[in-house]
């Protein structure tokens, strides 16, 4: 899958100590229109898994180039994974909080997870939804970070 490029998302929730946490992922879709929905992949020794199960809920915000450091710092096993506070806003506080400078953003709540194979399915249903679109989007494409312009803006 790696000569695939894809999205670059930064899913967000919170730790057992209540501090916002993330992980870079790249295996998330849209699932449904009605009602709105996503899923992604999470792997079984990610502590995320557990995080999110726990709290119910997971935020996700579409990255631009701008958040490469990031997202590689989020996407490295290990590593700390907490999120600077100022960084964050949170539409509906009783779910976790997304980046202020995404190119859109989800909130979302957290409806079924599913084990396959080495991985965690999660499906969570969009209750918040924001559009920015300022800036140009971060890919993932033969294990680096890339990007692409629109070219001019209107």
């Amino acid at each position: 899958m790696r000569c695939r490029a894809d999205t670059v998302h930064l899913v967000t929730y919170r730790s057992a100590t209540g501090s916002v946490e993330g992980m870079t992922a790249t295996a998330l879709t849209a699932l449904s229109v009605t009602p709105p929905s996503v899923l992604f992949c999470v792997g079984h020794t990610s502590r995320a898994r557990d995080a999110i199960r726990r709290e119910g809920s997971f935020g996700v915000s579409i990255l631009s180039n701008a958040e490469a450091e990031l997202a590689a710092v989020a996407g490295r096993s290990g590593s700390n994974k907490a999120l600077d506070p100022e960084l964050l806003v949170a539409s509906l506080p009783e779910l976790a909080p997304v980046l202020k400078r995404a190119l859109a953003t989800l909130q979302c709540k957290l409806v079924e997870d599913r084990e396959i194979y080495t991985h965690t399915v999660f499906v969570g249903e969009v209750l918040d939804a924001n559009v920015s679109a300022e800036g140009d989007p971060l890919l993932h494409y033969l294990g680096a970070f890339a990007t692409i312009s629109r070219g001019p803006r209107p």
